[in-house]
């Protein structure tokens, strides 16, 4: 179905780009930014360490990355459809920067309050139901997690599923979260096909594992979810385009201060169009 992430955000922008830049003066990037996070949201959770790629246009669009990589601020102030030249990470916090201009409905929405632990381990229970409600009930079902969250797994060990667990952090892979040891990648397909409904990080954009992803679900008609912090605003727009159902956590994620959010999408999201032309609002 896609051949890879710049596929994916191609496919997102290809309306969008049918409008030219002097028609949409409000579509400009106005915002770019890192944000150096590190953080452990409970003594059992993993420490996580990453740089958030931030990108301003209709609202905060947001893309974690591994390490910490310049941007180059002249792309501050040209249309946010022109995108040639940018790096992965900063085209999908711009894209998902546009399409926050484009809420679409969720299925449900929940906030996230109190002290942090809280939040994570709330958090954690809301998604793991969630995904669960994809599931059977049957003896022996499997969830793989590609994008591995310590609270995570052992909520959904709690519920009676067996867990197999996935990432590419070399610091996270062989490691012990939940009860689960940690495997590469997904490079072994045999221990994907034993997941009965798979549950993978947005961060998978920027791997450029979610196209792969996306073909291996479909191949074998195995449900596949997206948990977003990176790309919240533009993952809802996959479902039925590749991925089963998203839930979206828009910025400000819930280690930050404020108002946390978590949102769950289980229909498909019309694409933002009017007579075939992009409708983008005013600014």
């Amino acid at each position: 179905m896609y051949e890879n992430s710049a596929a994916i955000l191609n496919s997102l922008l290809a309306s969008l780009s049918r409008v030219s830049s002097s028609d949409t003066p409000g579509i400009h990037i106005k915002q770019l930014a890192n944000i150096i996070l590190s953080v452990q949201p409970t003594a059992e959770e993993r420490h996580f360490r990453y740089t958030i790629r931030m990108a301003y246009v209709y609202g905060q669009g947001c893309c974690y990355m591994g390490s910490c990589a310049n941007f180059d601020d002249n792309f501050i102030g040209r249309s946010a459809l022109d995108q040639q030249g940018m790096d992965l990470a900063t085209r999908i916090a711009v894209t998902d920067a546009i399409y926050a201009g484009f809420p679409g409905s969720p299925q449900s929405t929940f906030s996230l309050d109190g002290s942090l632990a809280k939040r994570s381990r709330r958090r954690a229970r809301l998604i793991t139901e969630f995904v669960g409600s994809y599931a059977s009930r049957k003896r022996g079902f499997t969830i793989g997690i590609v994008g591995v969250v310590s609270e995570f797994v052992k909520s959904f060990k709690e519920q009676g599923f067996n867990v197999i667990a996935f990432d590419l952090d070399p610091i996270v892979v062989g490691k012990i979260y939940g009860g689960v040891e940690v495997r590469h990648g997904i490079s072994s397909f045999d221990d994907l096909s034993r997941c009965d409904v798979i549950l993978a990080t947005g961060m998978s954009l920027w791997t450029n594992t979610l196209a792969t992803l996306v073909c291996f679900a479909n191949a074998y008609d195995k449900p596949l979810l997206l948990y977003a912090e990176t790309a919240a605003h533009l993952v809802p727009y996959l479902v039925g385009r590749g991925i089963t159902a998203a839930i979206a956590e828009p910025f400000p994620f819930y280690v930050f201060g404020g108002d946390a959010v978590i949102r769950m999408y289980s229909a498909i999201q019309n694409l933002p169009h009017a007579r075939g032309v992009i409708c983008l609002p005013e600014i």
